[in-house]
């Protein structure tokens, strides 16, 4: 039996202060949609809006940069930060 292959991923980079400011960062702006959305009353949808607003940036970030081959944590929160701030600015209007 030949033996089996083993795919060997990068090291991934512990996450650092600018990861962890922009999932923080993304996460106060989703409550501030969430917020903003229910004018200012906290209630269990809003809480599910606000979980709703952390969860598709957050999944979209891991996308492009927290794969197995790449999985840099820094990158997945500036890219979390950054869509969370658009998804913001898109629901401002509503």
């Amino acid at each position: 039996m030949p033996p089996t292959e083993q795919t060997i991923s990068a090291p991934h980079k512990p996450i650092g202060i600018l990861g962890l400011s922009g999932i923080v960062g993304g996460i106060i702006l989703a409550c501030l949609k969430a917020l903003r959305w229910s004018h200012g009353v906290v209630t269990a949808e809003v809480v599910g809006y606000a979980v709703g607003g952390i969860l598709l940036p957050f999944l979209i970030a891991y996308a492009i940069a927290g794969r197995i081959k790449i999985r840099d944590w820094n990158k997945v929160g500036i890219w979390f930060l950054v869509l969370s701030f658009v998804f913001y600015l898109i629901s401002h209007g509503t």
